[in-house]
């Protein structure tokens, strides 16, 4: 993912104004956001598969097996 660059100068330009201590605060904030931001890929990734699991639950029983068969 590309940074833009408008941003990336504003950015600069604020963080060279604070004190150590605080681009440290604001680097640290960056890696919280790059976690919750991973973190929501991720769990994304497995509620499509975790809902469809759900809503097909019925469907692999015997009765579904016989009225496909002819179809297989």
């Amino acid at each position: 993912m590309a940074i833009d660059q408008e941003i990336k100068v504003k950015m600069e330009e604020k963080l060279s104004q604070l004190p150590v201590s605080m681009q440290q605060e604001v680097a640290d904030y960056l890696d919280f956001l790059f976690a919750k931001y991973t973190r929501q890929i991720e769990q994304s990734k497995y509620e499509t598969a975790l809902l469809s699991e759900r809503a097909l639950s019925d469907w692999l029983n015997e009765d579904e097996e016989e009225a496909w068969k002819a179809y297989q």
